[in-house]
């Protein structure tokens, strides 16, 4: 059995006639033998096995704020304000293991490792010399790095979420905001338009030839010489193509922090006076629109980074595979209690 070990303290606290609050939590939590989906060779016969992992730690803190700048006859506007913060961990893997990969995709691998984050991302990287310089092959496009490096891991720094309620006699209306930082997730629709000459990074120079910035030239005797051999017109789809530049892989990896709208609700509640003579109690017309802003950094222009193709668990958080855009959704909700 996954057996879960936790403890939490905090406060809770309200001030002048509950128009401030303040609750804060610190809690801290042991998983023993978490179980996990983890993959196994082809060759088995299966694909994954569904095995205890080994203990995972997750400390943290939870805070929620609420403010009521205005309260009169009528209109009202109440502010509420979350902030989480989580700090996760590999303890340790059973069977004295490494490293466990969670889950992959042309050569980038979701590890758990101990000592580290749950989720750790590794991927290729290119080949340096011990002076940091990048080695490439005779065409100028930079050789493969023997071992893979850390890429980051899947998880946020923070996340943030921000409402705000303003109601006006019987008028309501809701604006509702979540902000996440940090961590990391693969894209393969990012491969896809790299690979086709689609996505934004591959106009690097206007795809005139260049030079890749401080690289050099095995000269075979141990020694380097400085790179001239310009990426080519006929080399440009091979440099951002993973199949002949695995380095590349890094640019299929994207930061997961967006700012999104995440909904607006404009709604009204029919006045008891024209429901006196139906069998009514009350009746409230809503309008709803959800998703209907994405900001993310300049260097993700392709993805919300909330989308995923893996799973709804931890596998799901390693990002997508060709998966089709959000939606923008708008509704009408007519609630009426008897």
């Amino acid at each position: 059995p996954e057996i879960t070990t936790e403890y939490e303290f905090g406060v809770d606290l309200k001030f002048l006639d509950n128009r401030f609050g303040i609750d804060v939590a610190y809690y801290n939590r042991s998983i023993t033998n978490q179980i996990l989906r983890v993959p196994v060779p082809v060759t088995s016969g299966y694909t994954s096995q569904t095995k205890n992992l080994g203990e995972v730690s997750n400390k943290g803190i939870e805070l929620m704020l609420n403010l009521t700048p205005i309260r009169s006859k009528n209109f009202t506007w109440d502010i509420a304000y979350n902030y989480t913060k989580n700090k996760n961990m590999v303890e340790s893997l059973n069977d004295d293991l490494e490293r466990v990969v969670l889950h992959g995709a042309y050569g980038i691998e979701m590890r758990a490792e101990p000592g580290k984050p749950m989720g750790v991302i590794y991927g290729q990287t290119e080949a340096r010399t011990d002076e940091g310089q990048i080695i490439v092959n005779p065409a100028g496009i930079p050789l493969e790095a023997d071992e893979k490096v850390e890429y980051g891991n899947v998880n946020p720094d923070y996340t943030m979420g921000l409402s705000n309620a303003l109601t006006y006699k019987n008028f309501k209306m809701n604006v509702n905001f979540d902000y996440r930082k940090g961590g990391m997730m693969y894209s393969y629709t990012q491969r896809l338009m790299m690979f086709v000459g689609n996505a934004t990074n591959t106009l690097y120079n206007d795809r005139n030839p260049w030079i890749v910035p401080n690289s050099v030239t095995d000269n075979g005797d141990g020694t380097y010489s400085e790179n001239t051999s310009a990426i080519d017109y006929s080399d440009v789809n091979n440099f951002h193509n993973q199949g002949s530049n695995a380095s590349r892989n890094q640019d299929h990896m994207h930061s997961k922090t967006f700012l999104k709208l995440r909904e607006v609700s404009l709604g009204y509640s029919f006045p008891s006076q024209l429901l006196d003579r139906t069998p009514l109690n009350s009746l409230t017309l809503d309008l709803i629109g959800r998703n209907l802003l994405l900001f993310t950094p300049e260097s993700n222009n392709l993805i919300d980074p909330e989308s995923t193709t893996f799973g709804n668990d931890l596998l799901g958080e390693f990002g997508e595979f060709g998966g089709g855009p959000t939606t923008r959704s708008f509704g009408v909700s007519l609630k009426a209690t008897f």
